[in-house]
């Protein structure tokens, strides 16, 4: 618990950085999307969780999620490349509250 209090203070403030200089530019140029995130959570407060941990980092927001699909929607402010808005979410939020719940 206290490894993913530090990763998601860390993401916190990392994005919050990133938000700040995107708003500050004279041109605001980013590309927002929605993405779509498999997640792999073995319970309902795992999901719950993560869910929480992405919409509370500042640039993403989770929308919507299909419990059927596992899947969640999360639209992304700066989504370049999607693909690593995606690894990002796995590797910094989700395989981190994983390792809580084993």
């Amino acid at each position: 618990m206290f490894r993913f209090t530090v990763i998601f203070a860390g993401e916190l403030i990392k994005s919050n950085f990133e938000i700040a200089r995107l708003v500050l530019k004279p041109r605001m140029s980013f590309r927002p999307a929605i993405l779509v995130f498999r997640h792999r959570c073995r319970s309902r407060l795992e999901l719950t969780m993560l869910a929480n941990c992405i919409t509370l980092t500042p640039g993403t927001l989770v929308v919507d999620l299909s419990e059927k699909d596992s899947l969640l929607y999360v639209h992304a402010l700066c989504a370049e490349d999607p693909a690593a808005v995606i690894a990002a979410i796995e590797t910094r939020l989700a395989q981190p509250i994983r390792e809580i719940f084993e």
